[in-house]
């Protein structure tokens, strides 16, 4: 929303009567996206501390910094940010963004911890400075911290933020790196119960993967829509996808995505009674997780080839499965879906 035009006059005619020095420290104080002291403030104006307390202290007397750090403003109603927004559109670009990374480089060095969301500042000052690559590796950081602290509205935003940045880079690498964010922002979505957000991140996935030509993406993607189509009671569909992302992961001659996409495959058609075809998934994905060694996988195909040799009548076969899944498991994480 813009500020209105009868209150952008008041706030030009206040700001022509401050002094070039008061209205430089005005200017530099409307960079903060946050908390921020006064010692950093000095440091952004190459200006002696003392001098630039005395500065905001008469900056605060005339109302103007408080109407940049408060929501409440007295003077004018009007939001702090419609303020702010205000004061940065008389800086240059270059101007601009050559300051923020000045600021950003000062952030970054203080030990301070008046700063909550450390890496989520820093990205903000190295947007603000077009640095791509920094704001990119900032909002990650920022996204991982919170997907930490199980803040999971706020990791999708950092996330969104970190693929923004890396649009902007354009490289291959940045676009290869926004396929595992994406794929990640679908995760979150699905932890979330938001399944129709999670289909449209896997979709934006598969998309994104084709026009790079990512097999492994693409793999991915189909994986995730198979899951997704599953957990949705879309048998069919679910099948469907698996099967196309198992044709490109045997193309690629991807061992690892293979055996899940059989595993996946087979637990949809086990839920179809279709006990043969799902046994002999499971058998194919068990000898490629004993190639690997991959324990985890490898328990949770012995003990579901278990559940289905019971449901067979094969009795001894079940118990050797069991065992062997159960004592795996002892080592890796594993699951048994049907039981």
């Amino acid at each position: 929303m813009e500020m209105p035009s009868s209150i952008a006059e008041v706030v030009q005619r206040r700001i022509a009567r401050l002094s070039p020095a008061l209205n430089r420290v005005l200017k530099h104080a409307a960079l903060f996206h946050h908390p921020w002291t006064v010692e950093w403030l000095s440091e952004l104006l190459q200006a002696p501390v003392g001098e630039t307390y005395r500065q905001c202290n008469l900056l605060v007397n005339g109302r103007f910094l408080r109407q940049i750090l408060s929501a409440e403003v007295p003077t004018f109603i009007v939001a702090k940010r419609q303020i702010q927004d205000f004061l940065l559109a008389s800086w240059y670009a270059e101007e601009r963004r050559k300051t923020a990374s000045m600021l950003g480089a000062i952030i970054e060095q203080d030990k301070s911890n008046i700063i909550t969301d450390r890496e989520g500042v820093l990205y903000l000052y190295a947007y603000d400075a077009h640095q791509w690559d920094r704001a990119a590796t900032y909002a990650k950081k920022s996204a991982e911290h919170a997907e930490n602290l199980y803040a999971i509205e706020e990791a999708l935003t950092s996330y969104q933020r970190a693929i923004e940045a890396n649009e902007h880079l354009g490289t291959s690498s940045a676009k290869e790196t926004n396929l595992e964010l994406i794929n990640i922002q679908g995760s979150l979505h699905f932890s979330l119960g938001q399944l129709h957000k999670a289909e449209a991140r896997c979709r934006l996935l598969l998309q994104i993967a084709s026009e790079l030509h990512s097999d492994l993406g693409k793999a991915r993607a189909l994986g995730n829509l198979g899951f997704l189509a599953e957990k949705s009671g879309k048998k069919e569909l679910a099948i469907d996808y698996y099967r196309q992302g198992l044709d490109i992961a045997k193309a690629i001659d991807n061992l690892w995505l293979q055996a899940r996409m059989m595993m996946n495959l087979g637990f949809v058609v086990m839920g179809k009674g279709e006990l043969t075809e799902a046994q002999d998934l499971f058998e194919k994905a068990r000898e490629i997780a004993a190639k690997q060694e991959d324990k985890p996988l490898l328990a949770t195909l012995h003990l579901n080839l278990g559940y289905i040799a019971g449901l067979m009548g094969q009795g001894a076969k079940r118990a050797l499965a069991l065992k062997a899944g159960r004592e795996l498991s002892k080592i890796g994480r594993a699951s048994c879906r049907g039981s």
